[in-house]
């Protein structure tokens, strides 16, 4: 193969590798996004203190509780779309909550919302992420 020829292969590979990466970067911010859209509403809610402690964070997970009372919780899937978009291939991309007692809420302790909610919907935003994107079909 000429000189030529490899160069202009080297480039598309490399056009290719971008446009790949890419794409997954944006699959995990819909996977991400899709989580919190379902995880954040079936969290049960009597101040909004458990649904306003779930986080977004890249890299490593938030460790503390915030005080913020989200009783709808669009204020917290927005923060958690919010770090999602800006996910980074290399980056690890944390969904969490450290409400004291968001174990118990998610062991059924309250009539709002079933025992394992949280991994429930995890799985329910994962499958609604690949159905949205050609990434997930296969």
């Amino acid at each position: 193969m000429a000189a030529g020829s490899l160069r202009s292969l080297d480039r598309r590979l490399g056009a290719a590798l971008l446009i790949i990466n890419q794409k997954i970067e944006q699959f995990i911010a819909e996977v991400g996004v899709s989580i919190a859209e379902i995880i954040v509403p079936a969290t049960p809610v009597l101040t909004g203190y458990a649904r306003g402690n779930w986080q977004g964070s890249l890299r490593s997970p938030a460790t503390q509780p915030i005080s913020f009372l989200d009783p709808t919780g669009s204020a917290a899937v927005s923060r958690i779309r919010l770090v999602a978009t800006s996910y980074s291939l290399g980056d690890t991309l944390y969904i969490v909550n450290n409400a004291p007692y968001i174990g118990e809420l998610n062991r059924g302790s309250s009539r709002q919302a079933p025992a394992g909610f949280v991994e429930a919907s995890v799985r329910e935003g994962l499958n609604r992420a690949k159905s949205l994107t050609s990434l997930g079909a296969g």
